[in-house]
């Protein structure tokens, strides 16, 4: 008799397994039936969810009773055939090729936005190709290189009313990627007027009782209107000669100067002026010198990773929305999102964006290097202002 007990108990027990093994592996999720990841990954720990099958985000689950629970709720699901059925939705085992392998940044930010996503935005994604050190560009689905940039935007380019529509740009990058790739990416940009970059910061997933959502972060970047085509010559091998649409290519001698300050990103590290800082200081320097109206010119290096460039960058952008904000409910007394155009037009008048960023150091230096014909480039002496660390090996 407690042979027959412990062979039960043992049946139980490899039954229960091989019910729980048949939900391992990679599904794809038909239907979207109030999930909004495309792709699902189960082991016999985690749940990974995935919209593109390049960044995941994981979760403990756990199996019982065909049902899923992870994340504090419980979904209910059925084995049918070579499927799930998982919340309404049929699910098929799939052996997906990551077409790219891209970590995140997910950096503490406090300039992140929600955008509206149109049919004038494109979706570029950057990171290695899978078990190779390969680095691709993928545009909407396909695998591109930097000379492709300008075509993939300019061949859908639209208009409107026989204005130029300059295009937006999602860019979901990996965070290890270095800035000399981001640079030749953004001089790319600048050709076909593309100035509006939403850096994707994080893509996390909000599980409900019925439903998973995905909720994405982004900070709005703004190319640098300074450009020099020698320089980009220089990176690119190819002489560039900009067309003179909105504002592609214009005369600094237009530039209204006060006092500037520098700040800059070096090797991971944040200066200001010369100084070194930890990047909390780094940040309070940055709120000083805006609220004292300076001219920031917020340069970064060619040695450098995606990451810490987006750090840099969200110090100086988060604290104009902070100073925007503040203003905001000081003036009109609502969120500085809440207000209207017109609204919007006064505050930033009050406090407009002083700043010269997105572009790096030797790219500013080019100006000096290898100067524009009939261009009296208004900062002088710019390398008196690089901290040394700049220049050592």
């Amino acid at each position: 008799m407690k042979k027959i007990i412990l062979f039960c108990i043992a049946s139980i027990i490899l039954f229960s397994c091989s019910k729980k093994e048949q939900y391992y592996g990679t599904w794809y999720v038909y239907g979207h039936n109030g999930l909004n990841p495309v792709y699902l990954k189960i082991d016999a720990d985690s749940i990974y969810l995935s919209k593109a099958g390049s960044y995941w985000n994981s979760f403990p689950v756990k199996i019982t009773n065909n049902s899923l629970h992870f994340a504090g709720q419980t979904f209910s699901t059925s084995i049918f055939k070579d499927s799930i059925i998982f919340n309404g939705n049929r699910c098929f085992k799939e052996t997906i090729y990551s077409p790219l392998e891209i970590k995140l940044p997910n950096i503490k930010s406090e300039s992140a936005i929600e955008i509206h996503q149109d049919a004038n935005m494109y979706y570029i994604s950057y990171g290695k190709k899978p078990n190779t050190n390969e680095s691709a560009f993928l545009l909407n689905d396909k695998y591109g290189s930097f000379s492709d940039i300008k075509h993939f935007i300019s061949s859908s380019t639209s208009c409107s009313g026989g204005e130029y529509d300059p295009p937006h740009t999602l860019f979901i990058c990996d965070k290890n990627t270095s800035t000399r790739d981001l640079e030749k990416f953004f001089l790319e940009l600048q050709k076909v007027d593309s100035r509006t970059l939403y850096t994707v910061n994080s893509i996390d997933y909000k599980v409900f009782k019925d439903s998973i959502k995905s909720i994405s972060t982004q900070q709005e970047q703004k190319l640098s209107l300074i450009y020099n085509a020698n320089y980009d010559q220089k990176v690119n091998g190819k002489l560039y000669q900009p067309r003179m649409h909105s504002g592609l290519f214009y005369s600094l001698n237009d530039f209204t100067f006060e006092e500037e300050v520098y700040a800059f990103l070096i090797k991971n590290e944040f200066y200001y002026e010369k100084e070194k800082y930890t990047y909390d200081a780094f940040s309070d320097k940055i709120e000083k010198a805006i609220s004292q109206h300076k001219i920031l010119i917020v340069l970064f290096d060619l040695e450098s990773d995606y990451k810490h460039y987006l750090q840099f960058n969200d110090a100086v952008n988060s604290e104009y929305i902070r100073i925007r904000e503040n203003a905001s409910r000081k003036t009109y007394n609502v969120s500085y999102k809440k207000l209207n155009k017109k609204q919007r037009l006064h505050i930033n008048s009050l406090h407009p964006k002083k700043v010269i960023q997105n572009i790096s150091i030797p790219h500013f230096l080019s100006f000096e290097e290898t100067p524009i014909e009939d261009l009296d480039f208004p900062f002088k002496n710019v390398k008196e202002q690089i901290p040394e660390v700049y220049f050592q090996n």
